[in-house]
């Protein structure tokens, strides 16, 4: 091996808590040598039902019924349809994660309820116990939860839901000390409370009650954000806790009021990082559809606890700050990348923002392509996919592998102020010091005058030596463009946006935009460029 590649695997490693290295080799050998059987049950043909108080809400945005009943399935922007009436619920040649999507069940609830049941057996039928890919803990876990929000109470695929339950019991993703052990929890309490008539069932309550309670005391920071800095999976998880609170027993007073407050915290952020046109911020990993669209969450939380939701501008824990009034939103990413020990779904994007205008999207993150690692993993998660400042094209952080960070920097000496007629940003970044030299830093200034329809935008990168540095817009496919001299002028839907390039030489590339899985459009990226530092880069939005 290399120097530099372990030297990368040494600061990727370093940062690592010792049951994620330790509990994911136990996990393979505890499950090939001691839970490879799965336990069976005769529950008598009694009746179990899930108690809840509101109905829940449950999406597939790319199936529908009458695919489904062709064996047609679409999930990250790829459709197969499986031949002869039979689905290969193993599907090797399809990537890992759409594989996990099919054996989800999230479009169960799309189906009449024979169809439910007669592809709930076709599913146990062809997936033996602890076998395939559908009992990895994770897809296990959002599986249990469809099938008892679906009721069927059909002998069979009780016992069987029954077994999938002990086999999650036995093992939980502890090494995984993120979303994937949340929705572990999940399933655990959702199968606990629909078996509740069974002593072991009460073993899986107590269990993941156990873990929500340690774990979102962990992962949902003081300011509501969620800790992995991602806007998907804080919807995610926000639906996971609103889940919870639904089927809890009225009785359990003080931790019902637990999941109250915890609640009210993510919706907050939800919505104040919500663009104009309803949909999420794409910072980190995050897409369009994956999660359930904000207001259905905001009436799901609202039917739940008849609780309005306000909206902030700063989460100073999470590291966002927004820029709102009634023709402009933006929202600055200014925050550490993720918890140090779970950097899986970071990007490198200090600074960067995401910019809406007349309630239409301008200025965009790059989104998500796939989680496979290759070129367009690399891309998006590379500062240059992202609207701040690279130095000798280098990133902020070292993103490698599919979920894999290196060195990384936090920023540092964070100002965020708004009075009547102002919004101001300011902050520091000195990585690029650590990972390149000659005392390099870049502070970031960005002014918003609402009265006076102008936003500034200035970036001073000091240090000392010749260095490439470059300042990355991405506009929306959807915006066009004319520019004259170093005046640009942004037209959409009969409205003109100028950008003035005030200090720097500028020129366009091509990008990605990336607003769902398996979903690239080519969009314009102005890159404003410097050759030698110190340095100052500029620009003035006018709408």
């Amino acid at each position: 091996m290399q120097i530099s590649k372990i030297i990368l695997y040494y600061n990727t490693v370093k940062y690592l808590r010792f049951v994620q290295t330790f509990g994911r080799v136990f996990s393979t050998l505890k499950k090939r040598y001691l839970s490879s059987s799965v336990s069976k049950v005769h529950l008598d043909n009694k009746q179990y039902k899930l108690c809840y108080k509101v109905s829940f809400i449950q999406q597939d945005p790319w199936n529908c019924r009458e695919h489904i009943n062709e064996n047609r399935f679409t999930f990250l922007s790829i459709e197969k349809t499986f031949p002869h009436e039979k689905i290969d619920w193993s599907s090797e040649d399809m990537p890992l994660l759409w594989r996990f999507y099919l054996h989800y069940f999230n479009y169960l609830h799309l189906l009449k309820e024979n169809e439910r049941v007669q592809l709930c057996k076709d599913w146990i039928k062809a997936n033996g116990p602890g076998k395939t890919v559908g009992w990895h803990s994770y897809p296990l876990s959002l599986r249990i939860v469809n099938w008892c929000k679906a009721q069927m109470n059909d002998p069979e695929i009780n016992s069987s839901i029954f077994s999938q339950a002990d086999y999650l019991y036995k093992n939980i993703e502890s090494y995984h000390p993120g979303n994937h052990i949340l929705e572990n929890a999940r399933a655990l309490v959702f199968a606990g409370l629909y078996f509740e008539k069974e002593e072991r069932a009460r073993k899986w309550f107590k269990t993941g009650m156990r873990i929500l309670e340690k774990e979102l005391r962990l992962q949902v920071l003081d300011d509501g954000g969620y800790f992995e800095r991602s806007t998907m999976y804080h919807a995610l998880m926000f639906e996971c806790v609103l889940d919870i609170m639904n089927i809890l027993p009225d009785d359990l007073t003080k931790i019902n009021n637990f999941f109250y407050d915890i609640a009210s915290k993510m919706s907050i952020f939800l919505r104040s990082m919500t663009h104009p046109d309803k949909k999420i911020a794409l910072f980190n990993d995050s897409t369009f559809e994956t999660a359930l669209p904000t207001d259905e969450l905001l009436k799901y939380y609202f039917n739940l606890t008849k609780l309005p939701v306000r909206q902030k501008n700063a989460f100073p824990d999470a590291g966002y700050y927004i820029f709102n009034d009634s023709n402009m939103y933006m929202t600055i990413d200014a925050g550490p990348i993720g918890p140090d020990f779970l950097p899986a779904h970071a990007h490198a994007d200090i600074f960067s923002y995401e910019l809406s205008l007349y309630s239409k999207r301008i200025i965009v993150d790059s989104g998500v392509y796939e989680y496979q690692a290759g070129e367009m993993r690399d891309y998006v998660r590379s500062t240059r996919a992202h609207n701040t400042v690279t130095v000798d094209d280098k990133s902020q952080a070292e993103c490698w592998g599919s979920f894999r960070v290196a060195r990384r920097y936090p920023p540092g000496s964070i100002v965020f102020d708004h009075g009547d007629n102002y919004w101001y940003f300011k902050g520091r970044f000195d990585g690029y010091d650590s990972l390149i030299g000659d005392k390099i830093s870049h502070k970031r200034t960005i002014i918003s005058e609402p009265r006076n329809k102008s936003l500034l935008v200035e970036d001073i990168i000091s240090g000392f030596g010749n260095h490439k540095v470059k300042s990355y817009i991405h506009f929306h496919p959807d915006i066009k463009f004319q520019f004259v001299d170093n005046l640009i002028i942004l037209n959409y839907d009969n409205k003109k946006i100028k950008l003035l390039v005030e200090n720097g030489a500028f020129h366009f590339e091509k990008g990605w935009y990336c607003p769902r899985f398996g979903e690239k459009i080519p969009n314009n990226v102005l890159v404003m460029t410097a050759e030698s530092l110190p340095a100052q880069l500029s620009y003035l939005i006018s709408y």
